[in-house]
């Protein structure tokens, strides 16, 4: 006989404003540290974009974005189509939505869209030539593993390529 999928539903309470929720699970804000990759990210490709991202462009892009999306989010979280695990979330919230949505999910998104956008069209049209030596450098005093070596390149252990007719 089939596991019975509604036993394995959390129950559910209403906050404040009647919109359904729960709390499942130890205290860990994992919608929160999902964002630290697309942080790190960002912060390489600020450097490497920043005079090709049109700035204004990009931040009218985020106000319409979250101006169309907070009342949707908020719509969907009051009806119950969405239901957040209060164990997973900072805690704060704007308009009923947790504040992980609007500073998360609709912010950093789009303005790593748009500079993944600007980077890869940079590439193709020449407007960025791809240099890591200052990069490496910098990064080589916090990780010495990344200096480059001085001298000749090393040859590589192994066999040794066949010597031509022999």
């Amino acid at each position: 006989m089939a596991a019975d999928p509604v036993a394995n539903r959390p129950a559910y309470e209403h906050d404040a404003a009647g919109a359904p929720t729960y709390a499942r699970g130890k205290k860990w804000p994992a919608s929160a540290l999902l964002a630290i990759p697309f942080a790190i990210l960002m912060a390489l490709l600020v450097p490497v974009v920043r005079k090709l991202v049109r700035w204004r462009a990009c931040w009218l892009t985020v106000l319409a974005f979250e101006v169309i999306m907070l009342p949707v989010e908020h719509a969907a979280v009051s009806v119950g189509f969405w239901v957040y695990n209060r164990n997973r979330l900072l805690g704060p919230t704007v308009w009923g939505v947790p504040i992980e949505e609007p500073l998360i999910y609709y912010f950093l998104p789009p303005i790593f869209a748009i500079m993944l956008f600007e980077l890869a069209a940079g590439l193709l049209t020449g407007a960025i030539k791809p240099d890591w030596r200052p990069w490496l450098r910098r990064w080589a005093r916090r990780f010495p593993l990344l200096a480059p070596r001085e001298g000749p390149p090393r040859a590589l252990p192994g066999p040794s390529a066949p010597t031509p007719g022999g």
